[in-house]
């Protein structure tokens, strides 16, 4: 009873202030504390490093900024221009050079021509960016989602920009774009003519390139299950750290 009393007040008090629009930033004499709750704990209080009290403004939500830099929370978001720094939606935000994704400054992007695609994608000019992480990708243009969002995990997308597929963030290499063959609901599996790639590694080697496994039919090649997958040899452990030899 008395942890589902302390998750009731917990809830009770995220909606007040989300309701409220309440600042989780209290300015005092000592200096600029972050306030938040949790079930765990309760109210916990932390006062923020470098924070000057004379000069700090709450900007929206977990946000705040003084005349040096720009929070995300406790946190000082590195390379943030605190005059021109403002908050967008679904985490994101500009300033007058880059973008920034929950606090996090998204690499080598751009706040020129900047637009949010979903929770998770965003774009400028020149790159597609999934969460903080640049694709990279050869077209800006032709970038786009393979599957509607009812095939796929949201945590877990593939796109494809006319030269190379990703996995979130993650490209897989393949030289065959238009003969590459990706599973949707599969735990980011994909093959072409001649190779099986788990995110962006032929499964037949492991991390270090070390061979683990001594074929794969690609002909007979099939993904049942999230992980799970098979050829006319048997089973594949796509995690087997040690060398699979199956009799052929």
């Amino acid at each position: 009873m008395k942890k589902k009393s302390a998750f009731k007040i917990f809830i009770s008090l995220i909606v007040t202030l989300s309701l409220t629009g309440c600042s989780p930033y209290d300015i005092r004499d000592d200096g600029v504390y972050f306030i938040e709750w949790n079930a765990a704990q309760g109210k916990v209080e932390k006062k923020i490093n470098r924070a000057d009290k004379n000069s700090f403004k709450h900007i929206s939500g977990s946000y705040g900024k003084d005349k040096n830099f720009v929070f995300f929370k406790r946190k000082i978001i590195n390379g943030a221009d605190s005059n021109s720094f403002k908050r967008i939606k679904r985490g994101y935000s500009i300033d007058k050079n880059r973008v920034y994704y929950y606090g996090d400054s998204i690499t080598n992007s751009s706040s020129k021509q900047f637009e949010i695609i979903d929770n998770y994608y965003s774009k400028d000019y020149k790159d597609i960016y999934y969460r903080n992480q640049a694709l990279n990708v050869c077209s800006v243009e032709n970038f786009e989602f393979v599957f509607h969002d009812s095939l796929e995990n949201e945590y877990r997308r593939w796109t494809r920009d006319g030269c190379n597929y990703f996995i979130n963030s993650i490209k897989v290499p393949s030289s065959e774009y238009d003969n590459l063959n990706v599973y949707p609901k599969s735990g980011g599996i994909s093959s072409d003519s001649k190779n099986v790639y788990h995110y962006n590694r032929n499964i037949c080697y492991d991390s270090k390139g070390i061979k683990i496994l001594d074929t794969v039919d690609i002909k007979t090649f099939e993904v049942y299950g999230f992980i799970k997958c098979r050829d006319k040899y048997g089973n594949i452990n796509l995690y087997n750290t040690m060398k699979q030899i199956r009799l052929k």
